[in-house]
């Protein structure tokens, strides 16, 4: 009975955190650019897709430096001293997100008993609620940055307990020759897709270009990277991170993508993508990063622990304890990407990517891992209103070699993700999702877990 407690608990509070998914469509760029929601995304709900518009806005530095107003004075271009920089009334942006109601059973193991009860129904009003300060500085450079307030722990009511700055990205871009090319630098602690408009919504891969943290927050981390879309077709970049877990670069990543765009309008999109990034500074793929609290009333300040994302891998460990980016030797992630849609075919829009993951990683004890995956994401909306998104996914292989040479596999169980979208305004939405859940077991397969959940969404 306690088992089945611990496992809906834990259960819950993960269906929480998902919950707390990033979201970068903002109204605050509808203030600043006089453009609808709708002419950089198909749909934010329930995590945020791009038009080839939202992209090149994306990459120009979250500007529009050739239709939006300005208050200025002199030429355009001119560097004076003299040009206005808007203050915090037209940036800030404000979402809410609510959990109407919801419900979840763990994963189990069938040789040991029965399947766990579900959940009891669960009703959230206050998930998250996300603070984004957001748009253009000048002529040339834009910010993004986003804070949350959600809970420390597991929430109870309308009791809060956690403000993060959870994102936080500084672009210049420049267009040489005019707007069909951008060449730009960015600092930044988001994922690498995100630099150029393919990130949050994704393939479903699973691969991490950052390591995970509680509730969908980013955890310490530094990437600069240079990056340019030519001649509207050709998109490259490259650049360095510090690591998954740290600001420090003595050791450091090395990161990229490559993409070309046969379809490059709103309406005819279709894109070629690689993205990769190679190093020797992780978080193993047999781990992740844990944020406790525990160590903030000794030294003031809070710790990543690290614990096994696979069940039982530490053991394998000469330390007996979860491998962690100390034990790395090399690794890399390659991701490549075919990424499709359309919007405003008369009543219908879709949006989609499908990609491969390769990752590897090689342990200084001489062990490695092997984790190849699939994915496919597709998402359709009827009038811009009412819509379906669809993910599909699972292990190619997930293989673990021991510092013996023995050979270990995680088996693969088939994920999937229904979502449907209601958007009652532009900048509003409910949704409903099911998912199924499944767990990471070293050489053991366990059953499916599933979970259901009736959401709000608000911002402005």
């Amino acid at each position: 009975m306690v088992k089945t407690k611990w496992l809906v608990g834990a259960t819950v509070v993960a269906l929480l955190a998902i919950m707390a998914t990033q979201a970068q469509a903002v109204p605050g760029y509808a203030r600043q650019t006089g453009f609808s929601c709708n002419q950089c995304h198909m749909s934010w709900s329930p995590t945020p897709d791009f038009t080839v518009t939202g992209q090149k806005f994306r990459m120009n530095a979250y500007r529009d430096p050739f239709t939006a107003e300005k208050m200025e004075a002199g030429q355009e271009g001119a560097v004076n001293g003299k040009r206005l920089v808007l203050g915090l009334q037209s940036y800030w942006t404000f979402h809410y997100r609510s959990s109407l109601l919801q419900q979840s059973r763990g994963t189990y193991d069938a040789a040991l008993g029965p399947a766990p009860a579900a959940s009891s129904l669960q009703s959230q009003q206050f998930s998250s609620v996300g603070f984004d300060y957001a748009g253009p500085i000048g002529e040339h450079f834009g910010i993004w940055t986003e804070y949350y307030v959600d809970g420390a722990g597991a929430p109870i009511g309308n009791v809060r307990g956690d403000f993060t700055n959870a994102e936080y990205t500084v672009a210049f871009a420049t267009n040489p020759g005019g707007p069909g090319n951008i060449i730009g630098i960015v600092w930044t602690n988001q994922e690498l897709p995100n630099d150029v408009g393919f990130s949050p919504f994704r393939s479903g891969t699973g691969v991490a270009w950052l390591g995970p943290l509680r509730a969908g927050r980013i955890q310490p981390n530094s990437r600069l990277m240079h990056y340019g879309f030519l001649s509207d077709r050709f998109l490259y970049g490259i650049g360095i991170n510090s690591g998954q877990n740290n600001t420090d670069y003595s050791k450091f990543d090395y990161a990229g993508y490559l993409g070309y765009a046969i379809g490059n309008t709103d309406d005819k999109q279709l894109w070629l993508l690689t993205f990769w990034t190679a190093g020797n500074d992780a978080i193993p793929l047999l781990s992740t990063n844990v944020f406790t609290y525990s160590s903030v009333t000794t030294t003031g300040l809070p710790s990543f622990q690290m614990a096994d994302a696979v069940t039982g891998a530490s053991k394998f460990n000469a330390s007996g304890k979860p491998y962690t980016n100390v034990d790395m030797g090399d690794f890399y992630k390659i991701e490549p990407e075919v990424r499709f849609g359309f919007v405003d075919r008369g009543h219908h829009s879709l949006s989609g990517s499908a990609a491969i993951g390769l990752q590897q990683d090689k342990y200084s004890d001489g062990s490695k891992v092997v984790k190849n995956t699939w994915g496919l994401a597709t998402r359709y909306m009827y009038d811009r209103t009412v819509g379906v998104t669809v993910n599909l996914n699972n292990y190619i292989k997930f293989d673990f070699t021991d510092r013996n040479g023995v050979l270990h596999t995680v088996p693969g169980n088939f994920g999937w993700n229904i979502e449907t979208t209601y958007r009652v305004a532009m900048n509003a939405a409910l949704e409903f999702s099911f998912n199924n859940s499944r767990a990471t077991v070293l050489d053991r397969s366990l059953n499916n877990g599933w979970a259901w959940n009736l959401s709000w969404h608000f911002l402005y």
